[in-house]
């Protein structure tokens, strides 16, 4: 009974990291924010531009939900190809010199994720709106 509990409980773990590291990202409170300017431009102030709005997207909130989520994406994106950029430029530089290059602290460990975090920033795509 314990073996089978144990294999059980070992099949949903594996199948459920999976399904974490596959999900969609979660929009954040800047995303939820940028999506908000966005949708007041998309909605407009004439009642055409209002009526066009309701639309597409029914109402403000659905509007923000569709827009937060591509924000969302979009940062993922952003960070996603950054880790690469900088795994290469690592592997070009040498350890050494990259951590001399971004590292920020006494032993410069922290190379690695300034990289990052830097790359991503110029990567994403500006707000629109």
């Amino acid at each position: 009974m314990k073996k089978k509990l144990t294999l059980v409980a070992g099949l949903a773990v594996a199948l459920l990291v999976p399904a974490q590291a596959m999900a969609k990202p979660t929009p954040d409170k800047a995303d939820k924010r940028a999506a908000k300017q966005e949708c007041r431009t998309l909605r407009g102030h004439s009642d055409a531009t209002r009526k066009a709005f309701r639309t597409q997207y029914r109402n403000f909130a659905a509007c923000v939900r569709a827009k937060a989520a591509d924000e969302a994406q979009e940062e993922q994106t952003a960070h996603r190809n950054a880790s690469r950029d900088c795994r290469d430029e690592r592997e070009t530089l040498g350890d050494e010199a990259f951590g001399t290059k971004y590292g920020t602290n006494a032993n410069r460990r922290n190379a690695f994720g300034k990289c990052v975090s830097q790359k991503s920033r110029e990567d994403e795509p500006p707000a629109q709106g």
